[in-house]
């Protein structure tokens, strides 16, 4: 393989005089001061502070993932010369990023002010770009900006949108949001519906914790391994619990890889050798009782299966995975929401599908799930998309149906066993016209149920021809 054509920047990054070349990822190569680069950023001074090698190269070259364009920008935001005049809003991302990386604290500022320029034509870019880079002032302006401009006022105004777009949701979404949490879009669209203005409100952080702390007296699970006379290995959870159990079925199960490190320490238990995983206790024990095949999954803690899922994912332990996939099939009727986001984490789009339906009856605007936090804003724009399609199907079939009808009510029994739809893919709403069955007309109670039968079998063929994956923004 031939190696790459390298370019020189442009001036003043030319200087055949300069000591350092920092080589960008389109293979430009920036002739710089390391003093200059010092006094700006902490990053380089401690990297210059270091002891030079016993042969040093003419002019060391420091790789940088950066590309050109963005490392030229940075530079004379840092040399004594004109700062660049910032027109495209996608350059200043990375600007600002690298300035924080590499610890340009004046670059930095100079590139944060940079942005807020924005904030009166791309609020919403502003938000996403803020929220991904955890800046939580210039996250908390954007949406204030957004929520004070006409656009989002004449959002506010409409009452039913049918398109998506024009709904609170739909309208305050950009492409950049694919970078940051659905957290942080939940609470952008929390703040935009609430007034007056929260005091303080935050974006880019999280206030939940899914991590296990840790506590020295905390008592470990205990795992009743078949046979334990017979036990022939000792694996070791990260917070030190130790579990005996049997090779053969360690392998057997597909999760060999738990037994990686054995070997590796000289530690023994009861003669037995010790093998350490990065798991915790609590969540190895369970992935351990599937090693067994008279052991079955009773567990019902989405944030645990969650964890589980991680780890049986991250030691390949795919019969495992299997097993909490089936598991979470069982559970979607009673934690859709969560475990939503849990199939997105895990890329099963047919199961983040059928929790989907499963939340298209019910108001998830006002819902929040831990689980948000570590996946992408575009799961939860794709979900909510998604349930508007359902409620406009919804609102066409009870318009076509019940033109004459002025209240309806949901069919909480079933009035025989021959009128239940059984099959719908969501619990559907069956109407009762109660003008029609308090008319002169007297409509029977089969009249109107076949009315609703026919609604219900025209809004599951429409539903069936809508996939979350199809509402996935552009």
């Amino acid at each position: 393989m031939s190696p790459p054509t390298l370019s020189t920047a442009r001036s003043p990054f030319d200087n055949a005089k300069a000591d350092t070349i920092l080589q960008t990822s389109d293979n430009v190569q920036f002739h710089v001061r390391s003093a200059i680069l010092s006094e700006a950023s902490l990053v380089f001074c401690g990297m210059f502070s270091l002891p030079e090698p016993t042969n040093p190269p003419e002019t060391p070259v420091i790789t940088v993932t950066e590309d050109s364009r963005t490392m030229d920008a940075l530079l004379r935001l840092c040399y004594p010369v004109c700062d660049p005049v910032f027109t495209d809003l996608s350059l200043l991302e990375y600007v600002w990023e690298a300035a924080r990386k590499y610890g340009f604290d004046y670059a930095a500022e100079k590139a944060g002010r940079a942005v807020k320029t924005f904030l009166g034509t791309s609020p919403l870019r502003v938000f996403a770009i803020s929220c991904r880079l955890g800046v939580e002032d210039v996250a908390g302006l954007a949406a204030i900006a957004w929520k004070n401009s006409d656009t989002f006022k004449s959002l506010s105004s409409l009452q039913t949108p049918r398109k998506f777009e024009g709904t609170l949701a739909g309208g305050s979404y950009v492409t950049e949001m694919k970078n940051i949490s659905s957290e942080a879009y939940y609470r952008l669209l929390s703040f935009l519906r609430t007034n007056p203005n929260p005091q303080n409100p935050r974006f880019c952080g999280t206030s939940v914790s899914l991590t296990v702390r840790q506590n020295s007296q905390r008592v470990h699970p205990t795992f009743d391994v078949p046979s334990r006379a017979d036990a022939d290995c000792v694996i070791r959870a990260s917070d030190g619990a130790e579990f005996f159990v049997h090779k053969l079925m360690i392998r057997s199960a597909s999760a060999e890889a738990l037994l990686a490190g054995e070997g590796s320490l000289d530690l023994r238990v009861d003669d037995l050798p010790i093998v350490e995983v990065e798991i915790q206790s609590d969540i190895l024990v369970e992935l351990l009782k599937l090693c067994y095949p008279t052991n079955t999954l009773s567990v019902d803690d989405c944030a645990k299966i969650r964890r589980m899922l991680q780890a049986a994912s991250s030691y390949k332990m795919a019969r495992i995975v299997d097993i909490i996939r089936k598991r979470v099939m069982d559970l979607l009727d009673m934690h859709p929401l969560p475990l939503f986001f849990i199939a997105i984490e895990q890329s099963w789009e047919d199961v983040a599908e059928a929790a989907a339906k499963r939340i298209a009856t019910g108001a998830i605007k006002d819902l929040y799930t831990p689980e948000m936090k570590d996946v992408s804003a575009a799961a939860h724009f794709c979900l909510l998309k998604y349930c508007h399609q359902y409620s406009v199907i919804v609102s066409d079939a009870v318009s076509r149906y019940s033109t004459d009808a002025k209240l309806w009510k949901q069919l909480e029994f079933a009035l025989d066993s021959a009128l239940l739809i059984s099959d719908s893919i969501v619990h559907v709403p069956l109407p009762i016209v109660e003008s029609s069955l308090s008319s002169r007309n007297g409509s029977s109670i089969h009249e109107v149920v076949a009315k609703s039968e026919a609604m219900a079998s025209r809004m599951k063929r429409d539903m069936s021809q809508v996939n979350v994956q199809d509402t996935a923004s552009d």
